[in-house]
């Protein structure tokens, strides 16, 4: 799940190169829930992927090692 808990213009993310959505509210206090309006959430096999994020012409890209039932949040600040 990638979230933001502080936003001052919209951002773009991109999960393995394939865009997935853009995040236009934020969490200051509290984490969301799975699938929560305002969080991209996105079902990946397990293996590294790479989750990249553009926002007033900055872009930030890292990676995320997903294993067997486990789960993996990206928070923006």
């Amino acid at each position: 799940m990638v979230y933001s808990i502080k936003m001052t213009s919209p951002t773009d993310v991109w999960i393995n190169g394939i865009y997935k959505g853009q995040l236009n509210s934020y969490f200051p206090s509290g984490k969301p829930y799975y699938g929560q309006q305002g969080t991209i959430s996105e079902v990946v096999n397990i293996g590294t992927h790479t989750i990249q994020t553009r926002c007033n012409g900055y872009t930030i890209t890292t990676s995320a090692n997903v294993t067997k039932d486990g789960t993996f949040r990206l928070v923006l600040k």
